[in-house]
């Protein structure tokens, strides 16, 4: 009686692995100064493509917070998820307005009102003010610019009459 023996499949793993193993150290970033470190050569985090691929982070935007005006008019806004109380303020051309928004929520959460340069990032248990003035009537949305939230439902509205 002859037994025949069949070769295993399993030789060839460790041959594909040294193979896998050689393409990829040709595509290593080597060059560079010498005793850099070679693993982290171009994979910069910064304003590349690779930065790029990040979602952007509402704590990126530079605070822009008017100086509040003595004698204006103070609102309190307060931020949760996913609001803002009161909604809707209204308010006369010209008319400058201290806006104190504090964050009642558990997250980050910003109130960026382009028409009037104001952006303010708040922390939860935090609170910022600035000074709003918008010269033309019109119906205006501050926005809480950290993604997904004023699709969720972050929007204030301002009319100005």
């Amino acid at each position: 009686m002859r037994v025949m023996c069949r070769r295993s499949a399993a030789w060839r793993l460790p041959a594909l692995g040294a193979a896998l193993v050689l393409v990829l150290a040709g595509c290593a970033p080597w060059g560079g100064p010498a005793g850099g470190d070679h693993m982290s050569e171009g994979m910069s985090m910064g304003d590349d493509a690779m930065g790029d691929m990040h979602a952007p982070d509402a704590r990126d935007h530079e605070q822009r917070a008017p100086t509040p005006v003595d004698g204006a008019r103070a609102i309190e806004v307060s931020a949760t998820e996913m609001a803002f109380t009161p909604a809707s303020l209204s308010l006369e051309a010209g008319e400058p307005v201290n806006v104190t928004v504090t964050n009642d929520g558990d997250v980050f959460h910003d109130f960026d009102l382009d028409v009037a340069d104001v952006h303010l990032g708040v922390d939860p248990g935090e609170r910022a003010t600035a000074a709003v003035t918008i010269d033309q009537a019109g119906v205006y949305e501050a926005i809480c610019t950290v993604p997904g939230h004023a699709a969720a439902g972050m929007v204030f509205t301002i009319d100005v009459e």
